[in-house]
């Protein structure tokens, strides 16, 4: 029987090097982000989360004049790394859901589940609206005047990538627990 194309991303996904290598470099640009985001913000200012979802360009503009001065060059010059990140953390996030599937199948025989299937996409689902919702902040910043249009469309997209990141973070807390669940000798639960 052949395999899909989810049942191959599945399981090089499982591997542990790559569960390893996208938790360092996942681990290492937040760290990067956060010091930057500390910097936008300075003291007391909001940081990129609240330009992220901001919706109206006047909270859009209450957030950048909370910003140091040079803070939206920095965020345009850096920009880059939010697209690389954006990789890391869904790469991290399909593993880690991979990685639990297959450990739980090991201790119980079973077939990969559709769910399981399923779910190491939503990561990089998350991961292209970040990407989609970067290009749009780099075309508000780069362009003549800010649009409201694209604030909201922004914003919206920023709100659906937040969703499904606690969604992937719950089914990963879910994956474990059937995993440990598993370990201990219990039936395991349908996903």
């Amino acid at each position: 029987m052949k395999s899909s194309i989810l049942e191959k991303l599945h399981k090089l996904l499982s591997g542990t090097n790559i569960s390893l290598i996208s938790l360092f470099i996942t681990v290492i640009i937040t760290m990067v982000l956060m010091r930057i985001d500390a910097y936008l913000a300075g003291f007391g200012g909001k940081g990129a989360f609240y330009l992220q979802v901001a919706f109206t360009k006047s909270n859009f503009m209450e957030v950048l004049s909370s910003w140091r001065s040079g803070g939206v060059d920095l965020l345009i010059g850096l920009i880059w790394l939010n697209y690389i990140y954006a990789v890391s953390y869904a790469v991290l996030f399909a593993s880690a859901m991979a990685f639990f599937s297959a450990a739980r199948r090991k201790l119980i025989p079973a077939l990969i589940s559709r769910f399981d299937l399923v779910t190491v996409v939503l990561p990089f689902a998350a991961a292209l609206f970040d990407w989609i919702s970067n290009t749009m902040l780099y075309l508000l910043f780069t362009g003549r005047s800010l649009k409201e249009e694209l604030i909201m469309a922004s914003s919206i997209l920023s709100s659906m990538k937040w969703a499904l990141v606690v969604l992937s973070l719950a089914i990963i807390l879910k994956s474990y627990f059937s995993f440990r669940k598993a370990m201990k000798g219990g039936a395991p639960t349908a996903p």
